[in-house]
């Protein structure tokens, strides 16, 4: 039996206030491609079907169309809900959809939904959190129960009687860790990972052959490569464009990504990703201002550029504007730099710092560079005079 892996469709996101609607439509049309090419037995998507959890009628009717195209290829389709996905609006007509081969599952129900297609057993895991499971636990079990999702996922999973005589395949949408091994994120991906609270073993899911995952928009494997992240269908940040590069003159450095579904056949357990052809490249553009101005890109495509000028140049944004006519981004790499700092580095609390230091930690962000001696004899100056003031 031939397998699908997909997630992370985030219908109706936006990339820096650029509509994707029409991108999305696109990629489930080419999804559907590859489903009739590749003569496909059943289609799995790994959550966050939609970017909001009250998506607009627009994204709605995407996802509707994308239904319609499914069922007429008569496919068996298994879906469950991520974190950005409404569990209520998700499941909705999705007893009538089972019908239809298109089975739904959003709201844990103490069970795992379990479909069964001749010699193999699809479990179908919706986001879980603690709260989810609190019908389904003595009071006291509860009250005992640490935050940790680990613990949470071992508790859901430790209620299922699997069948290791048949293939086993699991979808889930959750942060999954090997050891120190951690996905590789990007900033499209909502939320903070903060410590090991949303940290899920990989060695959970030793009872199953294929393990269909969703939440990181990067493609990757867990542990082993049938722990798999499929990746979004498209391009939802342009940090997630760092991954093939070439040079252009030995000047300017353009950054693209391809996306992937993932092909996992049940009987050979030959795992293959297959490439998306989306409607609209995204790009990352790296240089000198004069150097980024002799590339040439399709007006269709989606540009950031990051300047390696010193200097700040008066005329860049009206420059790079005139150049791409979809610029969606642009900023000097001394800045991307310090954003970068500030995201990546574990901060001490706010209130745990004096004004001075608040300051020089604004000046790194803004410069990447820090105060020298006369910056910081007038900074000092400055607070004195205010303080004394008031």
């Amino acid at each position: 039996m031939l397998l699908l892996h997909t997630s992370d469709l985030h219908i109706g996101k936006r990339l820096h206030e650029e509509s994707l609607i029409e991108d999305q439509k696109y990629i489930l049309n080419e999804i559907i491609k590859i489903i009739k090419d590749r003569k496909v037995d059943v289609l799995m998507i790994a959550g966050d079907i939609y970017d909001r959890s009250d998506p607009s009628i627009e994204a709605i009717n995407v996802f509707n169309d994308f239904l319609t195209n499914l069922y007429k290829e008569n496919i068996e389709t298994m879906i469950i809900s991520g974190n950005h996905d409404s569990l209520d609006r998700l499941s909705f007509g999705s007893k009538l959809f089972d019908d239809l081969k298109i089975h739904i599952a959003s709201i844990y129900n103490g069970h795992l939904v379990k479909y069964s297609i001749e010699d193999v057993d699809f479990y179908l895991m919706p986001f879980v959190r603690k709260f989810q499971i609190k019908d389904f636990i003595s009071e006291d079990e509860y009250e005992k129960m640490s935050n940790q999702t680990n613990d949470i996922i071992k508790w859901v999973l430790d209620r299922e009687m699997i069948d290791k005589n048949r293939k086993n395949i699991l979808l889930t949408h959750q942060f999954v860790t090997s050891g120190k091994d951690r996905p590789e994120l990007s900033d499209s991906e909502s939320g903070n990972y903060v410590g090991t609270l949303d940290e899920v073993d990989a060695g959970l899911f030793a009872d199953f052959d294929y393990v269909a995952l969703g939440h990181i928009h990067r493609s990757q494997h867990i542990k082993k490569e049938s722990i798999r992240y499929s990746g979004s269908p498209l391009i939802y940040s342009f940090n997630e464009v760092n991954k093939s590069s070439k040079a252009v003159n030995d000047k300017v450095l353009i950054s693209d990504n391809t996306k992937h579904v993932v092909l996992y056949d049940t009987d050979s357990k030959v795992i293959e990703k297959v490439e998306l052809n989306p409607l609209r490249q995204v790009k990352r553009i790296s240089g000198l201002l004069e150097d980024v101005l002799k590339v040439n890109c399709l007006d269709s495509d989606l540009i950031d550029v990051v300047l390696l000028d010193e200097e700040r140049i008066e005329s860049a944004r009206a420059d790079l504007e005139r150049k791409f006519k979809n610029l969606l981004h642009w900023d000097y790499l001394k800045r991307v730099s310090a954003t970068r700092l500030v995201v990546e580095t574990k901060m001490e609390p706010i209130e745990n710092k004096g004004i001075e230091e608040l300051f020089k930690d604004f000046y790194k962000y803004q410069t990447d560079d820090d105060l020298n001696d006369l910056e910081k004899e007038v900074l000092d100056n400055t607070i004195s005079t205010v303080i004394k003031e008031k």
